[in-house]
């Protein structure tokens, strides 16, 4: 058997998935798609820039930082799920809208490249949006220890 075999199965795990963590199915199937887009699409400047060449590393490692930014936002969503925080699902969408503009833009910039027949570097949002991502959890997590923390508890 094939993975393909097992296509639909797939598919509706991955709908039933987001479906709990009440993630719109369509503004994730328009990232991924975004995501495969910017892909091929920088395939394709990386070899019609003369002063680039098609990097298999350099591709991989873009697809690996993508998909652990989509791993950080399941994680956030199923924080969100286990401890009823709604300001975390406000944080998911907003992780999954930027993630979209990220990809647009990086896309805009490799059809510019193309055409200009020279580099248009993105700027590394993903990178600040995990640093942020990290400030917004020590935040909610030194809250928590407000409350562990506080005079109500120590006296009883």
């Amino acid at each position: 058997m094939k993975l393909t075999d097992y296509a639909n199965e797939i598919k509706t795990l991955l709908y039933s998935f987001l479906i709990y963590l009440n993630i719109q199915q369509d503004v994730a199937i328009i990232l991924i798609v975004l995501i495969f887009t910017d892909m091929f699409v920088g395939a394709i400047k990386s070899v019609s820039l003369s002063t680039m060449q098609f990097n298999i590393t350099v591709f991989w490692q873009g697809l690996i930082k993508k998909s652990i930014l989509l791993i950080i936002v399941m994680v956030l969503a199923l924080t969100a799920k286990g401890l009823g925080f709604d300001d975390f699902k406000l944080m998911v969408s907003t992780v999954i809208k930027i993630m979209i503009l990220n990809e647009c833009i990086s896309i805009f910039n490799s059809c510019r490249s193309i055409l200009d027949k020279k580099q248009h570097k993105s700027s590394d949002f993903i990178s600040k949006l995990i640093e942020i991502i990290g400030k917004y959890l020590l935040f909610y997590v030194e809250k928590l220890f407000g409350i562990l923390d506080n005079d109500n508890f120590k006296n009883k």
